[in-house]
């Protein structure tokens, strides 16, 4: 306990003592909040059970030191189905110093047996592609505390890129009745 209670004094000590020589100027060390951006959202894979999509946002970070994100909480409303995928990752990621394009990648499922809610808000133009917006905060590790950073993207998923994909996945020569099905309804 001593040798831990002389070891923080000593620490402060050295850092005032810099300080004080004027070594570092606390005034003109500036900090900028990360700035988030949308790079992809996009499907991975589908199964029968579940689909899987990929979120990648991009960190700006202009500081000249890095740091680690603690927490990303998001939700993903699909077809204007409010709260449609709700999560938080909390696998620490670090994020380095003077770099534009930190990449995170976000990997998020969704059993589908919640698709039937997107099907009732569906129009002639959800055939071809579905709105999506995605919300949530990035917390960044600042030492005592957290910074939480919003985020809100908005776009749209090529839905035909989706049926290109699951019709693929699916092999009529194995005998799949499922994969017959869908070469033969689905456009291609």
């Amino acid at each position: 306990m001593i040798k831990r209670i002389s070891y923080v004094f000593t620490i402060l000590f050295t850092i005032m003592f810099i300080v004080s020589c004027g070594i570092i100027d606390p005034t003109n060390i500036k900090f900028e909040v990360p700035e988030m951006s949308l790079d992809s959202f996009t499907v991975k894979n589908v199964t029968l059970e579940k689909t899987e999509f990929t979120l990648i946002l991009n960190v700006a970070n202009k500081n000249a030191i890095g740091g680690s994100i603690k927490k990303i909480e998001y939700q993903v409303d699909l077809n204007k189905v409010e709260k449609f995928i709700v999560g938080t990752t909390t696998n620490p990621i670090e994020i380095k110093a003077n770099e534009l394009k930190n990449k995170i990648e976000i990997p998020i499922t969704v059993e589908n047996s919640k698709v039937p809610s997107l099907i009732t808000n569906m129009t002639a133009d959800s055939f071809t592609s579905v709105p999506y917006k995605i919300s949530g905060k990035v917390y960044f590790d600042a030492l005592l505390t957290e910074i939480p950073v919003p985020f809100n993207f908005e776009g749209n998923i090529d839905i035909t890129s989706i049926i290109k994909f699951v019709t693929s996945s699916f092999s009529t020569d194995s005998g799949d009745i499922l994969g017959a099905i869908l070469k033969a309804f689905l456009p291609q």
